[in-house]
């Protein structure tokens, strides 16, 4: 299969070999105001489509017939909602941008003269030419401010960087994957690192035996079961193996 397949992907690069796309992705920017959050897309492409992906939470557009010309592959974003925003090369010719979440948001994209604005709804969308001030995020600068959050011990950091290991990459051709069940978080030697804890949002932070670090939150899946609980001190899951159902409970990891 993978002999089969790497004969494929050589057969349409040579088919593609010599054309120019009609069209360029040439930067991608975030900015941050009172109202929404902006991510531009800087490009001569003439439309965009959606794609609906598994969780985690996200949002992907793909530019087809395009080259992404730019050097910046992610930025870290994390403000409010928004985790980070990747970018590059899914195929050949064509280029997505993935917007990683905390959880699912409404959101708008609109035609600008310089490219496309996806817009993340974060109450009233700011109207039309009226002028805004705008916080720029840059790629590894981010400024960190005071979050009204409980958080309990041991204290979780406000920055924390996203990986797709252990998760499907958008960026990944579907040929070859693996079961979506085997990219969720398995408990079995499994640590509370953190909790977050407030009447708006609770989630915590499961790092796995593997070392991998997973955000879940109340009825989110893991493997073989689902989260029931997300508590102050302690995590409560729900098993279902081997047609019997188990409680599991695990506790936040305390500073000695």
């Amino acid at each position: 299969m993978n002999k089969f397949f790497g004969a494929l992907v050589c057969l349409w690069l040579f088919l593609l070999n010599g054309q120019a796309f009609p069209a360029t992705v040439n930067d991608i920017a975030v900015s941050i105001t009172d109202t929404c959050t902006v991510i531009s897309v800087i490009t001569d492409a003439a439309a965009y489509k959606e794609v609906h992906v598994p969780p985690p939470p996200r949002i992907v557009v793909d530019f087809s017939q395009s080259e992404y010309s730019a050097d910046k592959p992610r930025i870290d974003v994390n403000k409010g909602n928004l985790i980070a925003v990747r970018i590059g090369q899914f195929k050949p010719d064509v280029t997505r941008v993935v917007l990683d979440l905390k959880k699912e948001m409404a959101y708008t994209i609109k035609k600008t003269d310089k490219g496309f604005d996806i817009l993340l709804k974060a109450g009233v969308l700011p109207e039309v030419g009226k002028e805004e001030k705008k916080e720029i995020i840059e790629p590894e600068v981010i400024e960190e401010k005071e979050q009204k959050k409980i958080i309990e011990s041991p204290q979780v950091p406000e920055i924390f960087t996203y990986s797709t290991r252990g998760r499907r990459d958008p960026f990944k051709p579907l040929v070859g994957l693996a079961s979506e069940e085997d990219t969720l978080l398995d408990i079995r030697g499994a640590q509370v690192v953190g909790i977050v804890w407030s009447p708006q949002e609770r989630y915590a932070l499961i790092q796995a035996e593997d070392g991998e670090v997973f955000i879940v939150e109340e009825g989110d899946r893991i493997r073989n079961g689902k989260v029931s609980k997300v508590d102050k001190k302690s995590v409560d899951f729900t098993l279902w193996e081997l047609g019997r159902t188990e409680r599991l409970t695990l506790r936040i990891i305390e500073k000695e």
